[in-house]
């Protein structure tokens, strides 16, 4: 590889019918090839809806979107949720420090976090995985965390919203497979 443009080929090895592949290959987008020779996306950092408003209309697969935040620790009975504001564009997998909380497939839009939240700084990432519709039909369904989300504070029987301090940044970062 070379600094600047340089060729890809692809070479598949067809025995019959079966081999190869049903779909041509689309290579869109900006990418690097890591010094292991592994190809990935470009990581983005942007506020907005989709990724395939971002430049991937046509990626099929799984990306995350990260964001920071600083959590005081409450005293007392309380619960906490992260909730999503309008159903996300694909499965959501929730990670709060690095601790994999559950997955969101259907409403309601919300999961319970309390058990991932630490006193300081707090690492949310959402894992959003979407279907191969975007690929296949080559036209961009919407995809990834489609509006802000807040974490929603309960506490005993009355309940509040917290809002992150800035919306989920998002820090879509592809998945080389």
């Amino acid at each position: 590889m070379k600094t600047g443009e340089n060729s890809l080929r692809l070479e598949i090895d067809a025995q019959d019918a079966r081999d190869g592949l049903w779909i041509e290959p689309v290579l869109r987008g900006d990418f690097v090839i890591t010094s292991s020779g592994r190809l990935q996306g470009r990581s983005l950092h942007c506020r907005g809806n989709d990724w395939s408003q971002f430049g991937y209309p046509h990626y099929s697969g799984s990306m995350d979107f990260e964001q920071t935040f600083y959590w005081e620790q409450s005293e007392g009975d309380w619960e906490a949720d992260l909730v999503f504001r309008k159903p996300p564009g694909g499965t959501v997998e929730i990670f709060l420090n690095d601790l994999a909380l559950g997955s969101i497939l259907w409403a309601p839009w919300r999961l319970p976090i309390r058990e991932g939240l630490k006193p300081g700084l707090n690492r949310l990432r959402l894992r959003v995985t979407n279907t191969l519709q975007n690929f296949i039909l080559g036209k961009g369904q919407p995809s990834g965390p489609l509006e802000d989300v807040e974490i929603q504070i309960f506490s005993g029987s009355q309940g509040c919203r917290a809002r992150l301090a800035q919306p989920i940044d998002r820090a879509a970062k592809e998945f080389a497979a």
